[in-house]
């Protein structure tokens, strides 16, 4: 488990209402991190309308917040190959339906991988091996 200074939290704003193995992502949270990590859905006030840099202000639909630390990601879509494929209606992003391949990974201490999923399925955890 990674240290978390006390007090600190992550409060992820998702443009999404749900997303693949949400319930298996937000276990997962609850159990190594607990109180320390707030989803916010796209229905709950998670789309990011704004960010002013200069205020270190984000600002949702709903509320604006003043992080310490900001990674802004944007909206993902499949890529040019996975269109051209004809599969970017089941590949290319983490949306419910769609396949999943996802590789977890710690890095501290160290680097360590520490949960490998493909298809939607566990297929390596660390805590079970």
């Amino acid at each position: 488990m990674i240290p978390v200074s006390p007090g600190a939290k992550v409060i992820v704003l998702d443009a999404k209402d749900s997303f693949t193995m949400q319930r298996q992502f937000q276990g997962a949270w609850r159990a190594l991190y607990p109180g320390v990590l707030e989803y916010v859905a796209l229905s709950d006030g998670g789309l990011v309308t704004s960010v002013d840099v200069a205020s270190r202000t984000v600002v949702t639909d709903f509320d604006k917040y003043n992080p310490a630390v900001a990674n802004i990601i944007p909206q993902q879509r499949a890529g040019r190959i996975a269109e051209i494929a004809g599969v970017a209606d089941r590949k290319g992003s983490l949306n419910a339906g769609k396949d999943a391949d996802i590789v977890l990974l710690e890095t501290a201490p160290r680097l360590e991988v520490r949960m490998t999923l493909s298809r939607g399925q566990v297929v390596y955890d660390s805590t079970r091996s």
